[in-house]
Parts: C-alpha cells; structure tokens; sequence
C-alpha cells in the first residue's frame, strides 16, 4: 500500500458507512510492520471511530478493507497465507496432490488465464512463445477507452482490477493516481509483485493439472501513479463524489447485483465523471440471482430478454423504475472481442458490450 495513495484517498471505514447513521470515519495506519520505500508491506489500519475501531490488516502491500474482515479472511485464508517462494517442481507435485477442481488447482488455472490476457503482449515482447493475443484484454481496453470523454482533474478507480493492466493503462493515458480494487487476493497480489518487483513468475496452463514455468519481466510506465487494495465494489471504503473515472470492465455478471455496483460506483464520482464498463453478460445463477440479472430472462417481455435495451433505459431519465439517479448513457460499443485461454488447446471468445456513461449534475436532467 502506497502512503501516498493512502493519504491522498483518504479511504474511510466501510462498515460505519453502511451502518445505519453512515458516517464516514476515515482510517488510519495504526501498525508499520516493515515498510520500504513508501509503501506499507505489512500493517494494520484501524478506524477512528471510538465505536468501532475497526482493524483491516495490510499483507503483501495489500489492505484488506471490506465492511467483515473477518469472514474475508476466513474464507481466503488459504490463498492469503499460501507460500509464493516454492519451486514449479514443488507446485506441480501439491498440485498432482489436490487434483482438479481443488481451490489449489483453481487458484492456477485463474492465474495462468489472467495474467496471459493481461500481459500476454509482454511474454512477446520478451521473445517467448505465447498465444495469440488477438481479443486481449488490453484489446479491450483501448477499445472501451475510446468511448469515454474528456475527464475532469482526479484520481481513478478500477474496479474488478484483477491482476492490474487496466491500472497501468490508465495511469499512463490520463497521467493521474489510479487505484485498482478486487476481492480476488491471489490477483492482487500478483499486481503488487509486478508493481514493487517488475515481474511475473506463473505457472502457464498446458492442459489438466499440468503447467509450465513462466517468468518474465513488466516494464510499464506510469508505475508510481498506480496502487492495489482489496475492496468490495458494492461497499467501496470512499466518500462520494471522490474520482474522476470509474472502470469497470468485465465485473457487471460477476457480482450479485449489477444495480448496486452501478449505483456505488455513481456515488463515488464526482460531477462531470465518467463510468466505463463492459460485460458480456456472461451470467452464472451462483453468482448473480437470475432475478438481478441485466437481461437473460423473461423473453417474453417488452424488451424479450435482451440485456443492452434494458441498460439503456437503466442509464436514462426515467427510463425505468430503477433507472440510476444521474449516469447518463454516452457511447456504447456492441461488440468488441476478447478472447481468454483456459489452455493450450482450449480458448473462450466473448463479444464485450462496451459502454461509457457520465454522471450529470442532478438538476440538469
């Protein structure tokens, strides 16, 4: 955790913001474990409120800041304290051991997917083999990008982060602070070793159980402006009207409420800010409620099912009961490719929809 970020966001405590008063009790750094160059490696944060004092942990350069800390941790435990220093001979034998479909085997078969679609293009630049990078994420998102308008002066959040590309990109193309936020801790913490160390050191899927040893070097501009926290996007731990832009690509069907992601993601902008998102409406009745789903139900409605119609009259005046209070629809792409590779011999292609919407002064319509 940058104190820089640290300071500048001024993160509060998300369990007093969604208790009943909602006060915003800001947080502060109460232990410095071991720290180096401006970042907090190891650490505890407490809130300020004399009826709360709240404790989120910092572990890895990662803050764990949900409103239930403890339930976090009791159902990560295992990734949080799993060992990163083991050779790949060590980590094919557990993972021969706890076979496919264990959380161990999970963890790898989500790293080796995410990291090749986030930083594929480096792997070959490197001059190593790689896969196609045609659909890649960073695809994505220079395509998304495009869409946004000009944004006003302040930090940006990038919601769903996963191991980090978007945070660079943005970092780069709008030369301002950007805080990347996921529940996913074995991500975060991949995003976090490219940040202090420059590198990534993976296990790249082949097929089954079996993985390769993949290192090589990430040499991103703009690495001083970015930083990871563990954050909850339906309970961000920041006041309103506090960044510029809101990413979210690809989080929409994965969360159980698509509204209230996009109603907690409004609160945070400011006036004037912009929300770029995406989804391929990609839904899993384990994650979301069909009954909360953006489309893909009721075909034998007004709008038969269809998920873009229906988010367009979310994202206008009085376009539907639930419509958002002042995000405004601005551009929308229909379909951009991406592309992500479960194995050597296995790829899923999506076609994204893209969109951009801008959050109006409430007055103005």
């Amino acid at each position: 955790m940058r104190f820089r970020h640290f300071e500048s966001l001024r993160p509060v405590c998300p369990k007093c913001r969604q208790g009943a008063l909602a006060k915003m009790w800001p947080l502060q750094v109460a232990s410095r474990a071991k720290e180096h160059t401006g970042v907090l490696v190891e650490g505890r944060l407490t809130c300020t409120n004399p009826q709360c004092l709240g404790e989120f942990p910092v572990i890895d350069g990662i803050p764990i800041i949900v409103p239930d800390v403890a339930a976090y941790i009791a159902t990560h435990q295992g990734v949080i304290t799993r060992r990163t220093d083991l050779a790949h001979e060590t980590m094919s034998l557990i993972g021969d051991c706890c076979g496919p479909g264990s959380e161990y085997d999970t963890e790898r078969q989500q790293l080796s997917t995410y990291v090749e679609s986030h930083f594929g293009d480096c792997v070959t630049a490197a001059g190593a083999d790689t896969r196609s990078q045609e659909g890649s994420f960073l695809q994505l998102l220079e395509g998304g990008f495009q869409l946004c308008g000009a944004l006003p002066t302040g930090p940006i959040l990038d919601v769903g982060c996963g191991v980090g590309r978007s945070a660079w990109y943005l970092a780069e193309q709008c030369d301002t602070d950007v805080l990347g936020v996921d529940l996913n801790f074995a991500f975060l913490r991949v995003a976090q070793e490219i940040l202090q160390r420059g590198h990534v050191s993976i296990g790249r899927r082949k097929i089954g159980v079996v993985y390769e040893a993949r290192e090589f070097a990430v040499d991103l501009p703009a690495a001083d402006k970015v930083d990871f926290w563990c954050c909850d996007a339906l309970a961000l731990p920041f006041s309103s009207q506090h960044f510029s832009l809101s990413n979210c690509l690809n989080v929409l069907d994965c969360v159980c409420s698509p509204i209230d992601l996009l109603r907690e993601l409004e609160r945070v902008l400011v006036t004037r800010g912009w929300l770029l998102a995406s989804s391929p409406y990609d839904w899993s009745p384990g994650t979301t409620a069909p009954g909360a789903w953006i489309g893909g139900h009721s075909d034998r409605g007004e709008l038969q099912g269809a998920a873009e119609p229906l988010l367009r009259q979310l994202l206008a005046a009085g376009g539907h009961p639930q419509s958002l209070d002042a995000l405004r629809l601005r551009a929308e792409s229909a379909a951009i490719d991406w592309a992500i590779w479960l194995h050597e011999r296995s790829c899923v292609q999506y076609k994204v929809h893209a969109f951009a919407a801008q959050k109006e002064d409430k007055g103005s319509g």
